[in-house]
């Protein structure tokens, strides 16, 4: 067991996964042009205590691609889940590019594939090509400018026509493009979803869009979930997870609870994380807009991994 110590991490990435940076747009050959995939049917709200989820089927032909937007309260980025069992995937980063207006994202991925033969390929993005900033100066207010930011993305979203992945997950030789249509009604239905998710859990979504500032952990997060905690039977058959975990932080920095809304490996990694967390994560309370310190959430993702 001491020899498998050095390859394990457990790496506590603070915030919403997904690494995100504007990207110039990846020129399509003249001779592979995209293949065009158009909406079967609604798009459809699904929910439940910790997670939103907005659906839609494409097809071209008797091909299928599942496209699923996924949040866990209000957010300027989102899971986006992509299911057909005849992708490809090239390579571990790609461009998502949103057309007519070509708003583009660089973002890497996760892949996997079931026992039934299906494949889905998981990245965070957002739909501009910038995720929301919090404004640098605490003076100034921080609601009001992510009432800014969500107008301008809605009426980006109303002229939206297409999605095209570009460079990553294929079918055949061909990028896959989805006729989705304007998306301002869809992203309207899953902020609303997830507002309504903030509050079930307890909290004023107001509030936790208006706060000067989150919790700040004390301390490198790092060190929060070690390669001691790896679960021992994940480790004998090597295999990995990644973690999505919310933290409900008081007023004094501790940590009340511990919640893993979703695990994409082994639902084993989930105790394990959730009992080093609450002994070891420690945080500077968030301060409301009025300067004085408040019950936040606190979200993130851990990954573990061999090798």
């Amino acid at each position: 067991m001491g020899t498998m110590r050095k390859p394990l991490n457990a790496i506590v990435i603070a915030g919403m996964a997904g690494s995100l940076m504007a990207q110039s747009t990846l020129a399509q050959a003249a001779d592979n042009p995209p293949a065009p995939y158009t909406r079967v049917g609604p798009w459809v709200v699904d929910y439940d205590a910790d997670f939103c989820r907005l659906i839609a089927v494409f097809a071209q032909g008797e091909r299928r691609i599942s496209l699923q937007l996924v949040q866990a309260g209000p957010s300027s980025t989102y899971e986006m889940l992509l299911s057909s069992p005849e992708i490809d995937v090239r390579r571990q980063s790609y461009t998502t590019r949103w057309d007519p207006a070509e708003s583009t994202t660089h973002t890497n991925f996760f892949y996997g594939q079931a026992d039934s033969g299906m494949r889905t390929v998981q990245l965070s993005t957002s739909l501009l090509d910038r995720p929301f900033e919090a404004p640098a100066d605490p003076a100034l207010d921080r609601a009001a400018a992510w009432r800014a930011y969500r107008t301008e993305q809605r009426a980006f979203a109303r002229t939206v026509t297409s999605l095209t992945f570009e460079g990553g997950p294929r079918i055949g030789e061909h990028a896959i493009t989805l006729v989705t249509g304007p998306m301002d009604r869809v992203l309207a239905a899953l902020d609303t979803c997830g507002e309504n998710l903030v509050q079930s859990w307890g909290f004023d979504p107001e509030q936790q869009l208006a706060l000067r500032q989150g919790p700040e952990p004390i301390g490198n997060p790092g060190r929060w979930v070690t390669p001691d905690d790896y679960p021992p039977s994940a480790i004998q058959r090597g295999i990995g997870g990644l973690l999505k975990f919310r933290l409900s932080v008081e007023i004094d920095g501790s940590v009340s609870s511990c919640h893993i809304p979703r695990s994409l490996t082994d639902a084993e990694f989930s105790e394990v994380a959730c009992n080093a967390l609450s002994r070891r994560a420690r945080f500077h309370p968030a301060i409301d807009a009025s300067g004085k310190p408040v019950r936040a959430l606190y979200l993130g993702t851990i990954r573990f991994q061999v090798g």
